[in-house]
């Protein structure tokens, strides 16, 4: 099963998954991720924090860059990914 990263890119600043997460495909990874900035997001507007323009960076087991997900879009029905795919 492949093996997925995902750093979170903050005002220029990386904050590195070092383990990886498997899943079957890059599909799932982007759902994973979008999973991820909602829960993120949920927990800044407890705490009166905007995360918005942060982004999280989908890596393969090479370490190449598969996607973006930035946080803003995330809360709605469809998201758009830097890369222009679509997830509802």
């Amino acid at each position: 099963m492949p093996l997925f990263y995902f750093n979170t890119v903050s005002d220029g600043a990386l904050i590195e998954d070092l383990e990886g997460t498997e899943l079957d495909n890059v599909e799932l990874a982007r759902q994973e991720a979008i999973y991820d900035a909602r829960a993120l997001m949920s927990a800044a507007i407890l705490t009166c924090r905007d995360i918005s323009g942060r982004s999280v960076q989908i890596l393969d087991e090479q370490r190449a860059v598969d996607n973006r997900t930035v946080f803003r879009g995330v809360n709605q029905r469809e998201v758009v990914s830097a890369d222009g795919s679509v997830t509802r």
